[in-house]
């Protein structure tokens, strides 16, 4: 099951759960699916604009680079070489923490 799947369904059986369970529970299912409890109508379900394209992020020229080598092996060393950075600013530049 996909995340959207599962956050779609819990749109649909939050409700009852709430209902005859009360919101302990339902916070607790919500939590254990790690989507929100409750979610107000009228919310956009998309980004209505297009994401702009930003030159001075410092891994823009990385990508067209990478996408180009797909039939290649591509590693993170290899990556953080080609951006002109070390493994560790790497992964902090791409907001993830390397594996220990």
């Amino acid at each position: 099951m996909t995340s959207s799947t599962m956050g779609s369904s819990w749109q649909v059986t939050g409700g009852p759960v709430h209902g005859g369970h009360g919101s302990a529970v339902a916070d607790t299912v919500a939590r254990r699916l790690v989507v929100p409890s409750h979610r107000a109508g009228g919310q956009a379900q998309f980004v209505a604009a297009p994401v702009p394209d930003r030159d001075d992020h410092p891994l823009a020229a990385l990508l067209p680079w990478t996408t180009a080598r797909l039939d290649q092996p591509l590693t993170v060393d290899g990556l953080a070489r080609r951006a002109g950075m070390s493994t560790r600013p790497f992964h902090r530049t791409l907001g993830v923490a390397p594996d220990a």
